[in-house]
């Protein structure tokens, strides 16, 4: 089923949430989800709000649906409208190095259509993980790094993602730094996942130091990746308890685990169009 997700944000004003549901009604379209949210910490207060209807039969032209919205609540209202139209599924590129659950997750959840998307390619720094992409008849671009060529591989990367139409670039376990040049033309399309709670252990073998330090308790965080390294709007976070009598191998499987957890939870939730960012925080509507 075609669709239509609207996600709105701004000043709360009386009447918006009945706006919205009428400009669908009186279009003939059908609303099949509509969550919102109100933050009244702010001031002015601030009204959030996703809403999903069906294409089948609406009276607008997909290619009108937005600036009729304009035309009718965004200037009244000054509300920030975002529509997304789900008529294909979206394209993905995953990023990786070496490590495996991640990818396979994501691949589990294209495969057995839990996902309304595409694993389009698989770009990686390093030559381990070739023989997996192959397994499912991925394309496979070996971009190598160094300092000296981080900015060059990044414009080759997105060469490929903007010859393919990609519409999410995954860091799957991706281990390098990304350039400014990419992020600056990928801002809230690319989502990494983080070894811990940011902020937390950083820099090699957190897992040894988790357990050096003994914490009671080792996580992950799944961001979209920003300028600022590790910084970027958290969408998801997970934990799981851990006891002294585990060993460092031992807390790395159970990381790669919740890693693995997380990055899938964050991913499903952007392809499903669920996310606002409001300043440094993300509003999920599950």
């Amino acid at each position: 089923m075609q669709k239509a997700i609207l996600l709105v944000d701004g000043p709360l004003q009386a009447g918006i949430a009945a706006k919205l549901a009428q400009f669908v009604y009186a279009n003939n379209g059908e609303i099949v989800d509509f969550d919102q949210y109100v933050d009244t910490e702010q001031t002015p207060r601030l009204y959030f709000a996703r809403i999903e209807w069906a294409l089948d039969g609406f009276a607008i032209e997909p290619q009108q649906i937005k600036a009729a919205l304009e035309r009718e609540l965004g200037t009244q209202y000054q509300l920030h409208l975002n529509l997304k139209l789900v008529t294909r599924p979206a394209k993905i590129a995953i990023m990786v190095t070496k490590q495996l659950p991640c990818f396979y997750g994501m691949l589990t959840k294209i495969l057995s259509n839990e996902w309304y998307a595409e694993a389009s390619m698989v770009l990686s720094n390093r030559m381990d993980m070739e023989v997996d992409a192959k397994r499912f008849d991925l394309p496979y671009h070996y971009l190598p790094i160094t300092p000296d060529t981080r900015v060059e591989q990044g414009n080759k990367a997105m060469a490929i993602w903007q010859e393919q139409d990609i519409d999410l670039v995954v860091l799957a376990k991706y281990m390098q730094i990304i350039p400014e040049n990419v992020l600056a033309s990928y801002s809230r399309k690319m989502i990494n996942i983080h070894h811990s709670m940011l902020p937390a252990f950083v820099g090699a073998k957190p897992y040894h130091q988790a357990r050096e330090y003994g914490v009671k308790f080792i996580g992950a965080t799944a961001h979209y990746v920003s300028e600022e390294l590790d910084e970027g709007p958290i969408i998801t976070q997970n934990v799981k308890p851990i006891s002294h009598k585990q060993t460092a191998k031992e807390l790395v499987s159970v990381g790669k685990s919740i890693e693995t957890e997380t990055l899938l939870r964050a991913v499903q939730l952007h392809l499903e169009h669920r996310i606002i960012i409001s300043g440094r925080r993300s509003i999920i509507f599950e």
